[in-house]
């Protein structure tokens, strides 16, 4: 598959957040809703790694 551009990414992720639905993101950006799916879905599982990370230190213990 080709790859979306993170600019475009950014854009979906950014339309998204403002309450755009699915239709309204893929008529704005040319991206198909399963890609706008995959966007969303990868975007969450980042923040949520993240989130796990910044709470752990290099050592894997938790920061007090």
């Amino acid at each position: 598959r080709p790859k979306t551009s993170p600019k475009k990414e950014k854009l979906v992720l950014r339309l998204r957040e403002e309450g755009d639905s699915l239709r309204s993101i893929q008529e704005q950006t040319g991206v198909a809703v399963k890609t706008i799916r995959r966007i969303i879905a990868d975007n969450e599982k980042a923040e949520v790694g993240i989130k796990w990370l910044n709470g752990m230190t290099l050592h894997g213990k938790k920061n007090s």
